[in-house]
């Protein structure tokens, strides 16, 4: 008896594993379901016929496919509706409430067996649902690129690509990691990647290019709205046997003056390294439906092809102190620490409209990348114009700056005493 007893108690905590938590407990009532996808990279033929290169095209009719496994473990957890759809007549719903036996819900597709892929889907977050979290730690993964671990010291890795909501603000976050055997402790590298507020009450449309590799030569491109917000080039994931595997609904650990998140999903679809923006880009729903009491989503323009007229036109040095110009950053400067007002300093490149992100990678004597999705474009950020301090060590420099046209400023400088 105490054999089978252990047996079925090492069953039941194997089936209640899901990525880096174990559920110890559910109430009676609650619903565990853990299903398993499909592995398969099969084409499918779009529904619209303009597309190719797709391995899934998700849009919920009549229900979802098989490719999609799901994590789910109460009975709001999980649902197909009808009241909000972003094309079609249906969208999946995600609900997790901050008494939930579990941290997530979520659906899931195995990892992937090509290194290059193109992801897109169309996300609604209701403001009533989605209040801010007061707390750093209260953040939320909305969409995640999750690792596979090889061994049982890789348990409870943060994934490698995740889009997250940070106290009201949306953020893509990389880790990466060039050892075999790594931690979250033992990783490589991490970036945040600033794309504005969270925007609530409407369909946030979202496009991904990634090549997946812990080494220099990963890509992360990212479009929201149909506006290119990152184009990086860096390492982006483990040192892993598998690639990642695409995780989308909410994950959530903390929370902190809110009870309660809802997403709604649809549109979502997956290319192989041949596709392009277009074969998964969601499209616009001819008549969109909003489940009472949220507000109507406003309308939305057909996505586009990313402007190719933003770029850096020039750098100017900061007084981090002052929040003032100390002067223009030209190539082959050179910076004497003496002579400055101050040694607090940031870098703010200047570019001829706001219309997207730049990306910033500065080499030298101190190795340090950014992304800011907004003006002023501050290599070492700023909180409303009130700029962050850099205090430089002696030494050279190049910074390359690339706008959201995938533009690339570079210039070359150099601080002494």
């Amino acid at each position: 008896m105490r054999t089978k007893l252990l047996l079925f108690s090492t069953s039941l905590l194997a089936l209640l594993s899901v990525g880096c938590e174990t559920v110890e407990s559910l109430e009676p009532e609650e619903v565990s379901k853990i299903s398993t996808a499909i592995s398969s990279d099969a084409y499918v033929t779009s529904a619209d016929g303009s597309r190719s290169n797709l391995l899934v095209e998700e849009r919920i009719e009549p229900t979802l496919s098989s490719v999609f496994g799901k994590e789910i473990f109460t009975g709001h957890a999980y649902s197909e509706t009808t009241s909000m759809a972003r094309t079609g007549s249906k969208s999946m719903r995600f609900e997790l409430r901050s008494g939930d036996p579990n941290v997530r819900s979520e659906i899931w597709r195995e990892s992937e067996t090509g290194n290059n892929r193109w992801y897109g889907m169309s996300m609604y977050l209701p403001s009533a649902n989605w209040g801010t979290d007061s707390e750093a730690e209260g953040w939320d993964i909305i969409t995640q690129l999750h690792p596979t671990n090889d061994n049982s010291k890789e348990e409870g890795r943060t994934p490698p690509i995740a889009l997250s909501v940070i106290r009201g603000q949306l953020k893509l976050v990389v880790c990466w990691a060039t050892q075999a055997t790594n931690t979250n402790s033992t990783r490589s590298g991490k970036l945040n990647f600033e794309l504005g507020p969270v925007e609530k009450d409407k369909w946030l449309d979202m496009v991904y290019h990634i090549k997946f590799s812990y080494l220099s030569d990963g890509i992360i491109e990212v479009w929201k709205n149909g506006v290119k917000v990152i184009d990086y080039r860096g390492p982006n994931c483990y040192n892993d046997a598998k690639l990642p595997r695409l995780k989308i609904g909410i994950y959530k650990r903390n929370w902190n003056g809110v009870s309660k998140r809802v997403t709604y999903v649809d549109d979502v679809r997956v290319g192989d390294g041949n596709a392009t923006y277009n074969d998964v880009a969601p499209r616009l729903s001819s008549t969109p439906s909003v489940p009472a009491p949220q507000p109507q989503p406003e309308p939305e323009p057909q996505p586009e092809t990313p402007t190719t007229s933003h770029k850096v036109e020039s750098f100017t040095l900061m007084n981090a102190d002052s929040d003032q110009p100390i002067q223009t950053l030209t190539n082959g400067a050179v910076l004497s620490l003496s002579k400055l007002p101050t040694k607090n300093l940031n870098i703010r490149a200047n570019t001829n409209n706001n219309n997207g992100a730049v990306v910033f990678n500065l080499s030298g004597a101190k190795t340090y990348s950014r992304n800011e999705g907004t003006a002023p474009y501050a290599i070492f950020g700023d909180t409303n114009g009130d700029y962050k301090a850099w205090v430089p060590a002696v030494g050279k420099y190049t910074l390359k700056a690339t706008s959201a046209a995938g533009i690339v400023t570079t210039i070359s400088f150099s601080v002494q005493n």
